[in-house]
């Protein structure tokens, strides 16, 4: 989990005394909406967009790509990635 990122967060969030209210919590917290956003994505009900191979394959690719994009921006370990569940 990308901690600066997450520090940075509850530095906007709250302010300079914010990150000293139990920053385990706080980063457990993180990772669960971080975690959830990958569900998201990964339930993402895109039949309405997809009309041929070709559209399935784009969509599908798209979503890969946002899905690892989150994943790199906090930088997740792999035992914190969320297993697909279609």
């Amino acid at each position: 989990m990308n901690k600066e990122l997450i520090k940075e967060f509850q530095l906007q969030a709250g302010g300079s005394h914010y990150p000293s209210i139990n920053p385990q919590m706080q980063e457990v917290f993180a990772r669960m909406i971080v975690q959830e956003c990958i569900r998201a994505v990964d339930q993402a009900d895109v039949r309405a967009f997809v009309k041929t191979t070709f559209d399935r394959s784009q969509t599908d690719g798209v979503l890969h790509f946002v899905k690892q994009s989150i994943i790199e921006r906090f930088q997740l370990d792999k035992d914190e990635i969320p297993t697909s569940k279609k």
